[in-house]
C-alpha cells in the first residue's frame, strides 16, 4: 500500500497507477455526533483522488492566496485526525463536512463530502466560520 507522499510523487511524476488513496478513517465520536444530527455517511474511510489533489494545488488557488502548503497536504492525515473543529455545512448545495486546522497561525479547511471524499482544501478566515449554514459537530 502506498503512502500519501508516494501517491503525490506519482501524480507529480505522471506515473499514476491508482486513482485514489485512503487517508484515514473518520473517528467514532464524530460518526456518532453526525448520526445524532441525522447525517449519514456513505463510508468511514476518507479518500483523496488524483483529480481532487490537482484541484487543491491548482494555480488559481495560489494566485488568490487561498492555497494550502504542500506540507499541510503531506500531513493531511494528522489534520483530519486532530482538527481544531469540524463543521457540517447544511447548505443544500453543499452538504459537506468542513475540517478546520491551523498551520503557522493560519486557519485552513478540508472539505469532505458525505461519500467521505476530500473535495477541496484551502485557507479560510475565521469570519467565514460564522456562516449560517455551518453547524459545529466537533
Amino acid at each position: 500500500m502506498k503512502t500519501l507522499s508516494e501517491f503525490i510523487a506519482d501524480i507529480e511524476n505522471k506515473a499514476i497507477t491508482q486513482n485514489e488513496i485512503t487517508i484515514c478513517t473518520i473517528e467514532d465520536d464524530l460518526i456518532i455526533a453526525l448520526e445524532c444530527t441525522g447525517i449519514q455517511l456513505h463510508s468511514y474511510d476518507i479518500k483523496l483522488t488524483v483529480r481532487r489533489y490537482k484541484h487543491i494545488i491548482r494555480d488559481l488557488k495560489k494566485q488568490r492566496g487561498s492555497a494550502i502548503s504542500k506540507e499541510i497536504i503531506l500531513n493531511i492525515k494528522y489534520y483530519l485526525q486532530n482538527p481544531l473543529y469540524v463543521y457540517f455545512d447544511s447548505n443544500p448545495k453543499h452538504k459537506n463536512l468542513m475540517y478546520i486546522g491551523e498551520y503557522k497561525q493560519q486557519l485552513f479547511k478540508i472539505i469532505i463530502d458525505l461519500q467521505t471524499n476530500i473535495i477541496t482544501a484551502g485557507i479560510i478566515k475565521e469570519s467565514n466560520l460564522r456562516d449560517k449554514f455551518l453547524v459545529r459537530v466537533k
